[in-house]
């Protein structure tokens, strides 16, 4: 019988470690992903924003198309007041998740925040044509419109959040401020009371209607 040498074997070893060694990485890259987002949710629970952003950049760099982990990215340098990183992320997020209307939601902070109406607008509106009756897009459209004193636009948009929402108080707010920057101080008037008669000592109402009195 034909004696076969221990080195025989090594070809077999070499390709069954070469195909099980990936796995096992692999399996370790999880891992280490699991661990970083626990710590990052932790740490933003108590306000480590640098710490909870460092967590969740350490898993973009094992896997560059984790979308969680893209999102909060950009939510979390958002809270760091870190507008430029927080809206390049969110748009990192609409690449991952092109069909989704989340990373536009979450794009909406940074650009309203920096005051870049337009883009704003822009945004809100694709959000709106994958989700027509987001309660969110919707009422940030008419919020960026008002901003931008396109206020027809902004007294239709604020209507069609009260016509799902119709106790909703900031939307109320909004569109009687509408009113009043369009100079019908009778309807202004009259949401503004509306509203005082459920929070009488809202400051904005209140404001609204000394504002028409001048």
């Amino acid at each position: 019988m034909m004696k076969i040498g221990p080195l025989a074997f090594w070809p077999i070893l070499f390709c069954a470690a070469f195909l099980i060694s990936p796995f096992h990485g692999y399996g370790a890259e999880n891992d280490k992903i699991g661990v970083y987002f626990e710590e990052s949710f932790s740490q933003e629970a108590t306000a480590k924003y640098d710490a909870s952003l460092n967590s969740v950049l350490k898993i973009l760099r094992i896997d560059q198309k984790n979308y969680l982990a893209a999102l909060r990215a950009g939510w979390l340098s958002y809270l760091k007041g870190d507008l430029d990183s927080a809206e390049k992320y969110y748009r990192k997020t609409i690449d991952l998740a092109p069909g989704a209307v989340e990373p536009r939601l979450g794009l909406l902070l940074p650009l309203i925040a920096g005051k870049k109406w337009s883009e704003a607008e822009a945004v809100a509106r694709a959000s709106l044509k994958i989700d027509e009756k987001n309660y969110t897009a919707m009422s940030k459209l008419a919020y960026v419109l008002f901003q931008q004193e396109k206020y027809e636009e902004a007294k239709a948009a604020y209507r069609s959040v009260l016509d799902n929402y119709p106790s909703n108080v900031e939307m109320k707010l909004g569109l009687a401020w509408t009113f009043q920057r369009l100079g019908k101080r009778e309807e202004a008037g009259r949401h503004f009371r509306e509203i005082l008669e459920i929070y009488k000592g809202n400051q904005s109402a209140l404001q609204g209607l000394e504002a028409l009195q001048k």
